[in-house]
């Protein structure tokens, strides 16, 4: 199929792609839905009083393939150190 198909055919997949997923991603968000859907079902259920909504899941709790953001981490003393020294070092080069 691929010996078939022009660049422009390729290229408007990728961009049909974005906008409307299929394959792996489309299943993993149908999955994750349904999951999400269950587990707050029966987690509203199961609770005497009422659930808060940052308590419910959601369905990129259950994506598997979903592109995770990794947390930015308060940098350590020791970096801050650091680029502190790097800055300074650079003012004195561009001063002298």
């Amino acid at each position: 199929m691929l010996r078939e198909m022009s660049w422009e055919q390729f290229l408007g997949w990728l961009a049909y792609c974005q906008v409307e997923p299929f394959g792996d991603q489309r299943g993993d968000l149908q999955a994750g839905v349904i999951a999400s859907a269950v587990v707050n079902q029966i987690t509203i259920a199961n609770s005497a009083k009422p659930v808060p909504r940052d308590m419910l899941t959601k369905p990129s709790d259950f994506m598997l393939f979903l592109e995770r953001k990794e947390q930015d981490s308060e940098p350590t003393t020791e970096s801050k150190w650091k680029s502190f020294k790097a800055r300074l070092l650079r003012e004195a080069k561009t001063t002298s």
